[in-house]
Formats: structure tokens, C-alpha cells, sequence
């Protein structure tokens, strides 16, 4: 074969254009075998450097991801047809490079570790590490003794592995926090779960350890970061944004929707009392208060940062000292966000038949879908559900995302029909196959509540790929159908 000059082996070894050169394989060729993962530029050079350490993540059954310490990215095996050589640095082997390959003939000599995918024969593997190190050592000189014109491939790889960047996994993860004993729903629901647990030990002698005792409640963040499929930065970036707080010892608890919503009344009240403006909720003298009637302060933390926006006023007096991280830090509840909650309670007792008087029709689906209320009679239980400082934010375009509100042809009343977008598959495909699963056609103004950005697709190029629009004349509304 004639390399180029510009070629790595041509510029060490001043070959001349047109010079030939050896190619020869490498006395382990066979038994050695290499993954190769292609990284981004920008991730490239942080790991050279040192900047960046890569986490592989994923059980058996999982998709597998790479992570970094602030992104998450699929990881994709992409096969090639040609035959693509790995070639020895020119000078042999490092002594970094032998030790571990000494290691990895160590490895394959272990009985009690069976390399799944070696070629190498049970016979010509070494029976002991002193064996194994001699191996290793005699194949790095034979290569090494190889013409200084040579090119020395010391292993084939038939596919490499490439990044796709990717939201973090973190489905598991919240399944955890969410179900018992970890979920908080106030103390008696506590109390009520280790009641059933101890009622569910058999009638037995414990002997002097005495009855053991109920398995603590909430997961540690070091756990909950080991076991996420997802970045440290992402994680705990969703932890913060809940519904999940730290609870006693730092452990992590998922908060249920429907307690959250008990909590942020219980604030409204406080404050009402306390005679603060809900426009300027003191944060900490909050928390303190609530702490008095036994409401963790982080959780009364969380509460405002999901029903409430930082005060404006406050925040300009104070400067970036005076954000989130004040002690004088307000807040004020956003009432839009208190009846899209409130809202959100009644979809899902419409979701599970408890719609009452008016209801229209019946079922269940995995984010609604099923059955329906009449217009006029939601709208009207909805304000009497929401605190009386906030009833005339009820408004139906906060609905938006919660449910599918459908006029009538005829003119007559119209219908809600409970369909969240939170509850909606993540992956595009999935996505867009559970929303034409609901209704074959679409709007755009029905369909935008629905849409979410992926990391790796924006939503203009999901709409192009998954759906089809017609319009039959210019003055119509034009309609996304499944493509």
C-alpha cells in the first residue's frame, strides 16, 4: 500500500510519496477487542483535557446513555461495511499500553471470567499471571521487532458507537419518589403507612433486637443520582423543580399533586392571616410559619416555587444578592397557576368516572381522553374549587395542555375532555402516536399545547416528520393528520 505523506506513519517514518510499506497483523490480533465511541468535538477536547468524566447508564433492559456531568446522550451502534484496522502507534507499544494489556490477558486467564466475544483459543490462553504477563511482554517485542516500515494492525472493529443528545430518563426515578413509603402526603399518611406495615409482620418472636423497624422513607441523592439515567446537573435540576423535596437526613421524597395542592392553600391562608400581600409572600417567614404547624420548610419552599413567581419589586431592591437565595426573598402565588392545579384534580377525577352531574360519556386513557364534561358545568365547579382570592383568574385557556375543549358544530354547549400533556410519552413517535390514537385530525391550536422540543429534534422538523397537513382552500383552517 503508498500512504500519503501527510499520513501519521508517512510524517514518522519520512516515507516518500509512492513509497510502499508492510502491513502486517499483530501476534494478538485476534484476541484483542476494541469499542470505539465517537464524541462531539467540544466533548472531545473536555475529556482530553480532563475537564469531563463519561458515566455509561442502564440496567439490562434499558436503552443505554452516556452521561456527562451536565448533558445526557443515547448511545447508538452504527455497523460499518468495510474493514476498518486499528494500526499500532509507530514507536510500539506504550508502557501504559502493555501493562494493560497484560491486565487484559490476566483477565482472559481468570477462571472464574468468560470474555463472551474473544476469539482466542482455550489452549492458547495462559494458564496462570506470571503466564499471562510473559505472553503479553513476548507479543509487544515480536511486534516490536516488526519491520521499522511496517504497519502493525493490532485489532478490527466492525461498528463504533455514536452520541445522540437526549433528554434524561428520568421515568424510574419519579416512579420511586411517587409510590410508598417514599411519597409524602402529610404526617398522618405516614403514620398510616407504618401502621399497615406493622400490621403486616407475622406474629413472631423478634427476640432481643425487638420489632425492626419500618423501611425509612425517601432515597438519598447520591442513590437517586447513581440510579438516574441522566446527568447530575439535569437530576437535580428536576428534583429542584419537583414535585420532590429533602426531607429528614436529606433524604429525597416525591410530594403527591393532590397534598401539594392542600399545602399552597394552607399558604394562602397563612398569609391571609399574617396579613401579607399574596403579591409579596416573605419566603423564610413563611416557611417558618408553616413550620409551626408542622409543614417541613422545605416543602413550603417547594409549594412556592411551583405556585408562586419571585416578587419583581423585591428582586430589583435586592440585585442578584437579593434572587432566590435571600433571606427577605417574596413571592408572589400566581393565581393562573393555582387554578391550572385545581384544574388539573378535577381532569382526574373525570379521567376515573367521578365526574358527577356533569359528566358526558365515561372511560379512562393513560393522560385522559376519556370521558368529558359538559363546558358550562366544569367552568362553573372549577371557580368554587379555587381559593376566593383567585376565582377570577379561571380562565379556559388555561385548560390548555389539561384538556381538549370541543365546541359544538351546532353552536350548542361544548365539552372538556381530560387529556394532559405531562402524561404524554416522551419520544416524538411515541408521542404523536398517542396523540392521533385520541383523534385522527388536529388543528394547530390543538395540537401546540401537545408539542415538546426533543434535544436532537426540533418541533418543526417532528411535525414534518410524523404528520401530513391539508387544507382545501386558502380561507380554511389547514389540519395535521398521521403521515
Amino acid at each position: 500500500m503508498s500512504p500519503p505523506v501527510s499520513d501519521w506513519f508517512g510524517r514518522a517514518h519520512a516515507l516518500a510519496p509512492g513509497e510502499g510499506v508492510d502491513l502486517v497483523y499483530g501476534r494478538d490480533f485476534d484476541a484483542n477487542e476494541v469499542e470505539l465511541l465517537e464524541l462531539p468535538d467540544d466533548l472531545l477536547a473536555k475529556v482530553q483535557s480532563g475537564e469531563e468524566e463519561l458515566c455509561f447508564k442502564g440496567g439490562p433492559d434499558d436503552e443505554a446513555v452516556l452521561c456527562t456531568s451536565d448533558a445526557t446522550y443515547l448511545v447508538k451502534r452504527v455497523e460499518t461495511s468495510n474493514t476498518l484496522l486499528l494500526m499500532q502507534p509507530p514507536g510500539g507499544i506504550t508502557p501504559r499500553d502493555g501493562a494493560e494489556r497484560a491486565s487484559d490477558a490476566i483477565a482472559v486467564a481468570s477462571p472464574d471470567r468468560t470474555p463472551s466475544k474473544r476469539r482466542r483459543t482455550a489452549s492458547s490462553a495462559p494458564s496462570t499471571p506470571a503466564e499471562a504477563i510473559a505472553q503479553a511482554s513476548a507479543e509487544a517485542a515480536a511486534e516490536a521487532a516488526a519491520p521499522s516500515s511496517a504497519l502493525v494492525a493490532f485489532a478490527q472493529a466492525e461498528s463504533h458507537l455514536e452520541l445522540v443528545r437526549a433528554e434524561p430518563k428520568l421515568d424510574e426515578m419519579w416512579s420511586r419518589l411517587l409510590a410508598p413509603p417514599h411519597v409524602y402526603k402529610g404526617p398522618k399518611a405516614d403514620r398510616e403507612t407504618d401502621d399497615a406495615w406493622y400490621a403486616a409482620l407475622d406474629d413472631q418472636d423478634y427476640g432481643e433486637e425487638g420489632v425492626p423497624d419500618p423501611p425509612p422513607k425517601g432515597i438519598p441523592l447520591d442513590a437517586l443520582l447513581a440510579e438516574a439515567r441522566g446527568s447530575r446537573a439535569e437530576t437535580t435540576l428536576a428534583l429542584a423543580r419537583g414535585p420532590a423535596f429533602a426531607h429528614e437526613g436529606g433524604r429525597y421524597r416525591g410530594v403527591d399533586e393532590e397534598y401539594l395542592d392542600y399545602v399552597v392553600e394552607i399558604v394562602i391562608v397563612t398569609a391571609e392571616a399574617k396579613g401579607w400581600d399574596l403579591n409579596g409572600v416573605p419566603r423564610e417567614a413563611m416557611a417558618d410559619a408553616m413550620a409551626e404547624d408542622g409543614f417541613p420548610k422545605d416543602l413550603t419552599r417547594l409549594a412556592l416555587r411551583t405556585f408562586a413567581r419571585e416578587d419583581e419589586k423585591k428582586r430589583e431592591e435586592g440585585g442578584a444578592d437579593g434572587s432566590s437565595g435571600s433571606a427577605d426573598a417574596a413571592d408572589a402565588i400566581d393565581g393562573a397557576k393555582v387554578c391550572a392545579s385545581k384544574a388539573a384534580r378535577m381532569m382526574d377525577e373525570i379521567a376515573s368516572g367521578g365526574g358527577g352531574a356533569g359528566a358526558v360519556g365515561g372511560g379512562r386513557g393513560g393522560a385522559g381522553g376519556g370521558a368529558r364534561w359538559r363546558l358550562g358545568a366544569f367552568l362553573e365547579k372549577w371557580r368554587l374549587r379555587v381559593p376566593g382570592a383567585f376565582r377570577d383568574a379561571c380562565d379556559e385557556k388555561l385548560l390548555r395542555g389539561l384538556a381538549l375543549v370541543e365546541k359544538a358544530a351546532d353552536g350548542s354547549e361544548g365539552t372538556v375532555r381530560p387529556f394532559r400533556a405531562s402524561r404524554l410519552p416522551k419520544t416524538p413517535k411515541e408521542r404523536f402516536a398517542a396523540l392521533f390514537a385520541l383523534k385522527p385530525r388536529w388543528t394547530m391550536d390543538e395540537l401546540e399545547p401537545y408539542l415538546e422540543a426533543a434535544a436532537d429534534q426540533t418541533v418543526e422538523a417532528q411535525l414534518l416528520k410524523f404528520t401530513r397537513v391539508s387544507q382545501p382552500n386558502a380561507k380554511s383552517t389547514p389540519v395535521y393528520s398521521k403521515r
